[in-house]
């Protein structure tokens, strides 16, 4: 099975993150696809990026640029 790539560019997006996170996930783990989430923090003052960095912690799929 090929794996899937979803990527979202972020930009004081801290009230967001981890709301389509789990939308993500809603769909892709009940369907069992493999997937990577990658963000993309464009320097966002709003602390998105520590979101980010926490769901990564507890989720490999989760990557950041």
């Amino acid at each position: 099975m090929n794996k899937i790539s979803i990527i979202l560019p972020t930009y004081n997006e801290s009230e967001n993150v981890l709301r389509v996170y789990e939308a993500i996930k809603k769909v892709t783990v009940p369907l069992k696809l493999k997937y990577e989430i990658i963000y993309v923090d464009d320097n966002s003052p709003d602390g998105t990026i520590n979101i980010v960095k926490k769901l990564r912690e507890s989720d490999p799929n989760v990557k950041y640029i």
